[in-house]
């Protein structure tokens, strides 16, 4: 898994709330609990219209050792979308 590339793809919000080594262990740690993702069990997706957009997607998702729910959430500044 690359850690490095997802932390390098998050968002500054994301970046700056913890220190970068422990967002890397914290990544390495949860994939060693929670195993390798296997499938979405169901999905949901809502865009707050406001200022920012905002798009919200909630997944409960299998993996290997569990099934989890999961929520994401984007903010689209100007043409793009973090």
């Amino acid at each position: 898994m690359d850690y490095e590339a997802i932390y390098a793809n998050s968002t500054l919000a994301f970046q700056e709330s913890m220190n970068k080594v422990d967002i890397l262990n914290a990544m390495k740690k949860n994939h060693e609990e929670f195993g390798e993702f296997e499938s979405i069990i169901d999905s949901r997706i809502n865009v707050i219209v406001g200022d920012p957009i905002q798009i919200r997607a909630v997944y409960i998702s299998k993996y290997t050792k569990t099934d989890l729910t999961e929520t994401f959430i984007y903010v689209k500044e100007g043409k793009k979308l973090n």
